[in-house]
């Protein structure tokens, strides 16, 4: 926990413990403050995504104290790709035949 000092009010900061960048998405990690509940992230994930400038963002825990904020950059399936052609058109409601 990280204490900073602005204008006569103290406001404690999560400590940051990792940060990992991926193609779609970015991972943090955080150690939750004393008094925290896992509802006051996630009750707060919409506001970090728009602080952040991410799409979206999921809060979840991960251990003990242990917060991981997932800011998706890009989506799913942002790239599309055609599927090949099947040779044979297979249908759910016909029987297998062996």
């Amino acid at each position: 926990m990280r204490a900073e000092h602005h204008q006569r009010r103290t406001h404690f900061v999560p400590c940051l413990l990792a940060v990992e960048v991926g193609g779609s998405v970015d991972l943090v990690r955080v150690r939750m403050l004393p008094g925290h509940s896992p509802d006051d992230y996630r009750g707060t994930a919409v506001h970090l995504a728009h602080a952040f400038g991410a799409q979206g963002c999921a809060a979840t825990i991960v251990g003990p104290a242990l917060a991981e904020l997932v800011f998706p950059r890009t989506g799913a399936v942002a790239d599309p790709i055609t599927l090949p052609r099947l040779a044979t058109v297979l249908r759910w409601d016909e029987k297998e035949t062996a």
